[in-house]
């Protein structure tokens, strides 16, 4: 009898641990759609400093973007690390890798499709918190040999 209810007894010790493992599995894996609004534009130097210097001549050149959406999705899996995402940006698509950051599931591309390029766009980086709150897009474009312009949904 004692054998018999050691035996009910994994059975069920077993099927809860795997019913366990099941649930957290599914809570490792999120999928995601984000659309922000592209609200303002700032300079920055190649180093990545900020120039608010030159803030007004990245307005000129790109504040006709500014009001446009990105949309981005995204499929993380927390237990193997394995990460992909895509942007939509000015009715692109653009192809994200991850930046391996610990503080957020950060995204950035290798370049940008041919038809953003033609509109001096180089870079899409995408970023949600750990708890996937907070997404932000940012779009970097050129401005000159010494600087960039950053288009984002971040209130500055």
């Amino acid at each position: 009898m004692e054998r018999i209810c050691f035996r009910t007894f994994s059975l069920i010790a077993s099927s809860l641990f795997a019913l366990g493992l099941t649930n957290t599995a599914l809570a490792e894996h999120k999928t995601g759609t984000e659309t922000v609004k592209l609200t303002q534009v700032y300079a920055v130097t190649m180093p990545g400093s900020r120039d608010p210097s030159m803030d007004g001549a990245c307005k000129e050149k790109y504040g006709s973007y500014l009001g446009q959406t990105v949309t981005s999705k995204y499929d993380i899996n927390t237990q193997t690390l394995i990460m992909f995402a895509t942007s939509n940006v000015f009715g692109t698509p653009v192809e994200l890798h991850p930046l391996g950051l610990s503080t957020s599931y950060s995204f950035m591309s290798d370049g940008v499709p041919q038809a953003l390029a033609d509109k001096g766009v180089s870079r899409v980086i995408f970023s949600v918190k750990l708890d996937y709150s907070q997404p932000e897009s940012d779009v970097m474009a050129d401005l000159s040999d010494t600087h960039n312009c950053v288009m984002t949904n971040l209130k500055m």
